[in-house]
């Protein structure tokens, strides 16, 4: 297979993976390691195993800056699984969550625990206004809450918010954010964060794997009298394999971080050549405002989906139409937003997205 000869894929997740990586899992599938089974065929509680897990958490710690003080488990579920063990886990002795929600996966975060029951304050939303924002200034949480849920990026509405979360909230409360579509995209301050968990399918490898970072300040906090495949302290102390872990899934997760390594070396470059093709397609919305229309406010633009719609909507199918023609596929946006949505997660290529700016410059001309 050859880099030519696949369309550039936008999609929002399961997203683009590289193809070197792509290229191993399906060498891994037939015969893993010489050992003439296949990786599908390794078992969870095998030493082999216990070489991937352990090196995915050391690339981690190493790409995160990670201390002794954090904890990782890889878990099944995705995030929606830990907008319910989040609540389930630290919500108890009277204490409630309190959310920051600045798009639609924060908005689900906060509507699981008011499904549960467990009284929700929601300190900041932009929903009425289409979600196009953050807030201007950090946004004061009281102290009587179990934790304070923010999301790292939204996919649906192209909201990121900064690195450190003292420009979102000011807090004493622990912190605990959704970096399902944007972690390994950019350095972040762990030690700033109670917890952070991200679904796998973006940056991090393919659906099946949720990785789960927690400090064990945050730990200590979690209730004792769970059952013990939704309680943070048992999947800690039995390192990921409670019950049968998805070995692919992890294993991708693994082949992600190396790659990420060898190709970039630290997440500072990375964030830099993702800002570089983030860039790249806001200049020319810039450049054409009468004709793409931004969905989000500038200061919250995402680096990882760009989202927008067209002066003349009438003009969205045709370009989705013609942008496939050229290979460029997954270019539609949410059910939820509508218009446009190119995500551009690590392993989209500068040539990618230089190729699709290109083309967006041309379909400006061609319809104007």
């Amino acid at each position: 297979m050859s880099v030519k000869s696949r369309p550039f894929n936008f999609a929002a997740g399961p997203a683009a993976l590289p193809l070197e990586v792509i290229e191993q899992v399906s060498k891994d599938v037939l015969d893993f390691r010489g050992q003439g089974i296949s990786l599908l065929e390794q078992g969870h509680r095998t030493p082999v195993f216990s070489e991937i897990r352990d090196e995915l958490k050391s690339s981690l710690k190493e790409l995160l800056a990670l201390d002794d003080e954090h904890e990782i488990v890889c878990l099944q579920g995705g995030a929606r699984q830990q907008f319910a063990m989040t609540l389930l886990n630290f919500c108890h002795g009277g204490l409630t969550p309190a959310y920051i929600n600045t798009g639609h996966w924060g908005y689900r975060a906060s509507v699981e625990a008011d499904l549960g029951g467990y009284n929700p304050e929601i300190y900041w939303s932009d929903r009425e206004n289409g979600y196009r924002k953050i807030p201007s200034k950090p946004v004061e949480i009281s102290k009587k809450h179990a934790f304070v849920h923010v999301t790292g990026n939204e996919t649906i509405h192209g909201i990121q918010i900064p690195e450190d979360p003292s420009q979102i909230v000011k807090t004493d409360n622990h912190i605990i954010m959704d970096t399902s579509s944007d972690l390994l995209s950019r350095p972040l301050p762990c030690k700033k964060y109670g917890m952070i968990y991200a679904c796998a399918q973006k940056n991090l490898g393919v659906v099946g794997n949720t990785v789960v970072i927690i400090h064990r300040d945050l730990l200590k906090n979690s209730r004792e009298d769970l059952p013990p495949v939704f309680a943070y302290k048992n999947l800690v102390k039995l390192d990921s394999i409670y019950n049968t872990a998805p070995v692919l899934p992890i294993y991708v997760s693994l082949l992600m971080c190396r790659w990420i390594k060898k190709e970039f070396g630290t997440l500072e470059a990375v964030a830099k050549f993702n800002q570089q093709k983030a860039d790249m397609l806001y200049e020319l919305l810039d450049k054409y405002p009468d004709f793409y229309t931004d969905h989000c406010e500038v200061n919250a633009r995402s680096t990882m989906n760009v989202i927008l719609k067209f002066k003349k909507p009438e003009l969205q199918d045709k370009f989705i139409k013609q942008a496939a023609q050229k290979g460029f596929i997954n270019v539609k946006g949410h059910r939820e937003l509508g218009g446009i949505r190119i995500s551009n997660y690590n392993a989209v290529t500068l040539e990618a997205v230089q190729s699709l700016k290109e083309f967006m410059e041309a379909f400006v001309t061609s319809t104007s």
